[in-house]
């Protein structure tokens, strides 16, 4: 009877020394500091090497769960934000210089010079030009798309000059080399002085003197020399040559 137990004995033992073994003490695998390779380990490859699961994650979705309407606005909050795309509008068409009763004097005509006069005679050399403009910034540089000239197909001011009121001082529409939006021109000019109006597409002139200041701007056509010019005071231009100028304005038109 004995000798039959004796080997349920031993089974018994056997499994207590596992049980035993199984238990965390210090210094063993439960215990210690994992290695970066344990750390990298799944929870299967883990519990395989006795080792304890990860801890779950803050802010992790568990398999089951719906994020709730908090989280997904922490994360909208935590992403940042799409840059708006910059849209541009390209205007075309030839130059209409009208008075201010809005008669039309003549188109800007296509010269070889590159000094712009008016095309009074409608001879069929209109001068053909593009602005592309965004909804903010500015101002914008004038291109000439059919030019005569040789040369910058930009049109602004041709020189370099300082306008102000109470000045004689006046800048020729002329081709120029290509500047940026309120820099100071350079010995030949400056290109982006334009703005458009959308509606009525009427281009305006924004001059920048050497000093950085700006003046209020005006188109000056002065007649009997056929020559279109800026301006910041036209009154002190004709206060020297015989009232021969006037104020116009410059639109686009097909």
């Amino acid at each position: 009877m004995l000798l039959r137990c004796l080997p349920l004995f031993f089974a018994v033992l056997a499994l207590l020394a596992l049980t035993a073994e199984a238990r965390p003490t210090r210094g063993t695998l439960l215990s210690r500091q994992l290695t970066v390779e344990e750390r990298g380990l799944t929870n299967a490859e883990r519990l395989k090497r006795g080792l304890p699961p990860r801890a779950p994650a803050i802010g992790r979705i568990l398999p089951g769960r719906a994020p709730s309407a908090a989280s997904k606005y922490a994360r909208r909050s935590a992403s940042p934000s799409p840059s708006p795309s910059v849209i541009t509008k390209t205007f075309t068409g030839r130059i209409q210089v009208r008075q201010a009763n809005k008669t039309s004097v003549g188109f800007v005509n296509n010269t070889d010079t590159g000094f712009l006069t008016v095309d009074v005679e409608k001879a069929g050399t209109d001068l053909r030009v593009k602005i592309a403009t965004t909804a903010s910034g500015g101002p914008f540089s004038l291109i000439a798309t059919n030019q005569a000239w040789v040369g910058s197909p930009f049109v602004g001011g041709g020189t370099n000059d300082t306008l102000a009121a109470g000045s004689v001082a006046v800048v020729p529409i002329a081709n120029v080399p290509q500047t940026s939006a309120h820099a100071p021109p350079t010995a030949n000019g400056a290109s982006a002085i334009w703005t458009v109006d959308a509606k009525t597409l009427q281009l305006k002139p924004h001059w920048t003197n050497l000093n950085g200041s700006v003046v209020k701007t005006t188109i000056g056509y002065d007649f009997q020399a056929n020559l279109l010019f800026l301006t910041g005071d036209i009154a002190a231009y004709n206060s020297l040559n015989n009232n021969t100028a006037e104020a116009v304005k410059f639109f686009l038109v097909k």
